[in-house]
């Protein structure tokens, strides 16, 4: 229990407070109606002005490279700033902490990697590169993927999001880094002053829609400024999730993926279109 308190405590931390406390500020507050409305929405209030949400991530549908685990999301409500009724803003997802998932490649993917695999380079560093990946591929004691690291830039949408199951569309851009480990003393790979290094993708797109169980069947609003246990159950929510991940374009260690394989792995694994799940607690 203390587990979720905590993690309660931490979502719902980006509130404007409700006290104020000095006489100056309350003037200013009650003086400016606008600042009054941000402050203190009244008792039909069913949006905030700051969002945020703590979910794991859970994508096993897919062809080849895999996202997943804990990871956070913070945005502003702008419509907020002129009414307390829907959502519509930005957001940012970010997972700094890699996380302990590992990469578990079919015998499909290892197979068409090593028959289109390039053995031939022009430097030492490039080969180096070149096979650290693909042990990394065929899941090598020295050498594996493990976790990842995310940071998406997006905008969200929520017509009634406090009720009708609190539905709410997010569409998304950004990168993914897919470490892979052992690397460390090898002066070709980082300089060996690193563990891991990291197989980069950006350009990725991912399309979520979240929903409040709760919402189905009473109001979902949290007032932050008066939080009870129940509140928990409020704010849990389940995510439908794809992500359209740009693995073509990926490069490790400076490396392109396309100089390590042929045209037809490319053309097979270049776009990997995964679908998933995303379970936790979120507060719009």
């Amino acid at each position: 229990m203390k587990f979720f308190s905590a993690i309660f405590l931490c979502l719902f931390s980006f509130h404007l407070t409700a006290q104020i406390e000095n006489e100056d500020s309350l003037d200013l507050v009650e003086n400016k109606p606008w600042l009054n409305f941000l402050q203190f929405p009244d008792s039909n209030a069913q949006a905030h002005l700051f969002m945020a949400n703590w979910q794991y991530t859970y994508a096993p549908w897919g062809k080849m490279m895999q996202t997943g685990g804990m990871q956070a999301s913070f945005g502003i409500n702008v419509a907020r700033f002129f009414s307390d009724q829907f959502v519509l803003g930005f957001c940012v997802d970010l997972k700094a902490v890699k996380g302990l998932n590992v990469q578990h490649f079919s015998r499909e993917v290892r197979e068409d990697f090593n028959s289109s695999f390039n053995s031939t380079y022009s430097s030492p560093a490039d080969s180096a590169r070149a096979y650290t990946f693909q042990e990394g591929i065929n899941g090598s004691t020295t050498h594996d993927f493990l976790g990842n690291y995310i940071g998406r830039f997006g905008i969200v949408f929520s017509p009634f999001p406090q009720k009708y199951g609190g539905l709410m569309l997010s569409v998304k851009r950004g990168y993914c880094d897919f470490p892979v480990f052992g690397s460390y003393g090898n002066s070709y790979l980082g300089n060996g002053k690193s563990e891991n290094i990291l197989f980069r993708t950006k350009a990725n797109y991912s399309v979520e829609l979240t929903m409040k169980p709760y919402t189905f069947f009473k109001n979902g609003y949290v007032r932050t400024n008066d939080l009870h246990w129940k509140d928990l159950l409020k704010s849990a929510v389940i995510s439908f999730y794809y992500e359209r991940l740009n693995i073509q374009n990926g490069t490790f260690d400076g490396l392109r993926l396309d100089q390590m394989v042929n045209a037809d792995f490319i053309a097979k694994y270049g776009i990997d279109h995964r679908f998933g799940l995303k379970v936790g607690l979120a507060l719009y």
